[in-house]
């Protein structure tokens, strides 16, 4: 378990980082669009490009991150008052979730390499990079959750339980 987490933090800080990048990225190319759209009077061709890729680029990468933190969206009423009632009963319907989670997140993973790999030879319109790229923020993010998602299952095991 230990390995796990210690993966899991480095994953956590790439997926920050990323998120950080495009974030900038977007940050920077938006304002200096405006300024050349309407005080110079010229656009850049790439730059509604970048902004959607570097868009979900962020979006996932910011999901990813989330995960850990326990920063997603969640319906907890089943759990809270199983949490009245039963610890092992909150720990099996959580066990339950987080299978599903990582079955659901395997294929994701999965599905986003094929798209990565079929999209290799295909170029974006207007920068020209391989449409690989934007695609490859979905398995990177898809798998960074998957090891977080397994990371929290392991964490629920009974044996685990009072460790930190």
């Amino acid at each position: 378990m230990g390995i796990l987490i210690r993966i899991n933090a480095v994953l956590e800080k790439l997926a920050e980082a990323l998120t950080i990048v495009f974030l900038g990225g977007i940050a920077i190319v938006v304002p200096l669009e405006v300024f050349n759209r309407y005080i110079t009077g010229n656009m850049f061709t790439w730059s509604t490009e970048f902004c959607q890729y570097s868009f979900v680029w962020a979006s996932v990468m910011g999901a990813a991150a989330g995960l850990r933190k326990g920063g997603q969206v969640a319906i907890t009423s089943l759990k809270d008052r199983l949490e009245k009632v039963s610890a092992g009963a909150t720990r099996a319907l959580q066990s339950v979730v987080y299978v599903i989670m990582l079955v659901f997140l395997a294929l994701m993973t999965w599905y986003g390499i094929v798209q990565v790999i079929t999209n290799y030879t295909q170029k974006s319109s207007t920068m020209s990079i391989p449409m690989s790229f934007p695609y490859a923020a979905l398995p990177l993010g898809f798998i960074i959750m998957f090891m977080v998602t397994l990371e929290m299952l392991i964490a629920l095991s009974p044996r685990r339980e009072g460790r930190g």
